[in-house]
């Protein structure tokens, strides 16, 4: 999922960084932490808010992927979250 939001992220010139066990994996481990079982993506409001209006526009997250947030679900916990709905 990094490697879709990188994507996104270097086609339309959004600035994003890691954090938490990313960021630790990143240095740590030069890639991921083999347990850690998210990625912590940070963004700054305007990166952020380009963000959604790109991938609603585009339709970059598509069946098994989808963005979920206080937009599209009632469930919400404070943060968007990109999921597999296989998983």
């Amino acid at each position: 999922m990094l490697y879709i939001v990188q994507e996104i992220c270097k086609k339309h010139d959004i600035k994003y960084f890691v954090d938490g066990g990313t960021m630790l994996g990143a240095v740590r481990h030069q890639g991921f932490i083999p347990w850690d079982n998210d990625i912590d993506i940070m963004m700054l409001r305007e990166d952020y808010d380009k963000f959604l209006k790109v991938c609603k526009e585009e339709q970059y997250f598509n069946d098994p992927y989808f963005l979920q947030n206080e937009i599209s679900d009632t469930c919400w916990f404070g943060h968007t979250k990109i999921r597999r709905s296989d998983t």
